[in-house]
């Protein structure tokens, strides 16, 4: 039931433009767990952005973006080295010298080390 409640309360939080999605996932039989409906919105998500996004300059090889400024909430489109499409609508902190300085983790910074903050309740139940 703990899983259930789970994917309650992440559908609960999403955008109303994804309304649609969310219902969708309450109807799956059997019910989906946490990673499976955060891979299904995570996937539509993306489907909207690329179908909304005005990107009118693609070549084969690459996607080049126009320049000038980007609203706070506008998607930003790349194409990764292995030719994979990769949007992002938030700027990632930057992780300076190589990451931690607390644990050398390269993936997060001091302010935001699990080791030395703890460990959130999920991490915990995930990893079982």
């Amino acid at each position: 039931m703990l899983q259930e409640d789970r994917v309650y309360i992440f559908l609960d939080g999403l955008d109303d433009r994804l309304d649609k999605v969310r219902a969708d996932m309450l109807q799956l039989q059997p019910f989906p767990t946490v990673e499976q409906a955060y891979a299904h919105v995570r996937r539509e998500d993306l489907r909207q952005i690329v179908m909304l996004t005005k990107e009118d300059t693609v070549s084969s090889a690459a996607m080049i973006s126009k320049g000038g400024h980007r609203s706070q909430h506008q998607p930003s489109l790349q194409l990764t080295t292995n030719g994979k499409l990769s949007t992002s609508t938030k700027p990632k902190p930057q992780i300076e010298d190589g990451g931690c300085s607390h644990c050398g983790g390269v993936k997060h910074t001091k302010d935001t080390c699990f080791k030395l903050h703890e460990y959130p309740d999920w991490w915990h139940e995930l990893k079982a």
